[in-house]
């Protein structure tokens, strides 16, 4: 049987993790050997508990930025952040990923938003597969885009800051007697790239000809129980942020029934917000079943769940807390089948979640989105990726 590797090196959450399931449970059932490679191995207890897997833990930056941007602005900036302007730093990652590689031997490595294990797996004869959403495989171009779209800048700047990336990566090539790179996106061209998105929510728009494959559903969570209450239901999924306060007390004024899940929430603001009408849910609910059951959901933004919901005709209040979410909540909000509010002022929550509530603009323009995929389904995008990795395995496995 085949060994097959996935890693994740940078990003952070489950979605780098969740949508692997249901592909780990069908290689597991053809007896191959799962190996991944995790920046944050405290994930692998979903896995874990399932299926039968080796975990390692991927070679990662933790050492003081130097010289960082603070406000990065392309995908080259997200590589200066995390040690690509630094040779010594990015060789010593490299190694790491090269020493995981050497004594691993894998027939097959998935990368998911893992640009140091890219790096490092070049000059080896392992097939490769690329997965993630649009914001983590850049599109083919150079000099990459300005994502921040709010601001202007000087393309000159840019290629500037590109072509100091590039001639590092390519000092540390030149080191392990390697071909050199003519642009950044090389790390991620001539292997296949499966984009966990679709179209619509690709921030790259001047990508062509992109394998999209949307999201995937895992039957892994718990069944919602909605709390009593009339009126529209409400799911949040969110991370912690500093005016959530203020968001659940709106949602208690408006009484309608909502579930919400929130990571590592503490126990005072679940006592401190109690109502008859919210269930703060202790555990990931089943989100094929939210998405059929809600009216609209209030999110980060995250990109798997708002495809989820998406697909399902659902809108959704995006409060995104990192540039790859502000760029999926913006591109919602494009499409009328959603609401962006990066600047997370209690006001301008409580005045965009009115008019969601109030509004069926939303809710229809969601129902088109959804009907242009009426056609997509778990198991059909399910069986492409099992498609495509069999037929990049060893003929004997």
């Amino acid at each position: 049987m085949a060994k097959i590797v996935f890693t994740w090196e940078l990003g952070s959450g489950m979605g780098h993790v969740m949508p692997y399931l249901s592909i780990v449970k069908a290689l597991h059932t053809k007896g191959h050997e799962i190996i991944f490679i995790l920046r944050d191995l405290g994930q692998s207890k979903l896995i874990s508990e399932m299926y039968r897997a080796t975990f390692f833990q991927a070679p990662v930056k933790i050492s003081p930025i130097i010289n960082p941007i603070k406000e990065p602005l392309t995908y080259v900036h997200v590589l200066h952040n995390n040690g690509f302007n630094d040779l010594g730093v990015l060789n010593g990652m490299v190694e790491g990923w090269r020493a995981l590689f050497n004594t691993i031997k894998p027939d097959l490595v998935i990368f998911d938003h893992s640009p140091t294990a890219l790096l490092a797996a070049r000059g080896y004869a392992f097939k490769k597969i690329h997965m993630g959403g649009g914001f983590t495989i850049p599109a083919h171009v150079y000099p990459l885009p300005n994502l921040r779209l709010w601001l202007k800048t000087d393309t000159e700047i840019l290629q500037h800051d590109e072509d100091d990336i590039l001639a590092t990566i390519n000092k540390l090539l030149h080191k392990l007697r390697l071909a050199p790179l003519n642009q950044i996106t090389d790390l991620f061209a001539g292997d296949p790239q499966v984009l966990h998105t679709l179209k619509e929510l690709d921030p790259y728009k001047e990508r062509k000809n992109g394998n999209y494959y949307g999201a995937w559903i895992d039957p892994v969570g718990e069944k919602p129980l909605w709390p009593e209450g009339k009126g529209k239901k409400i799911f949040a999924y969110l991370k912690p942020f500093p005016t959530l306060p203020s968001l659940l007390t709106t949602l208690i004024k408006l009484k309608s029934p909502s579930i919400i899940y929130i990571d590592k929430l503490g126990d005072k603001l679940k006592k401190q917000f109690a109502s008859p009408t919210i269930r703060f849910a202790d555990k990931l609910q089943d989100m094929s079943k939210i998405a059929a059951q809600c009216d609209f959901a209030i999110l980060n933004a995250t990109l798997n769940t708002t495809i989820i919901l998406l697909l399902s005709g659902k809108p959704a209040l995006h409060l995104p807390l990192y540039l790859e979410q502000w760029l999926t909540g913006h591109n919602v909000e494009n499409m009328g089948a959603g609401i962006n509010e990066p600047t997370l002022k209690p006001d301008e929550m409580a005045k965009k979640l009115g008019m969601l509530m109030e509004s069926d603009s939303y809710t229809k323009a969601a129902q088109e989105f959804s009907n242009r995929y009426k056609h997509m389904n778990a198991q059909e995008q399910n069986k492409r990726i099992m498609e495509l990795i069999n037929n990049m395995l060893p003929k004997n496995s």
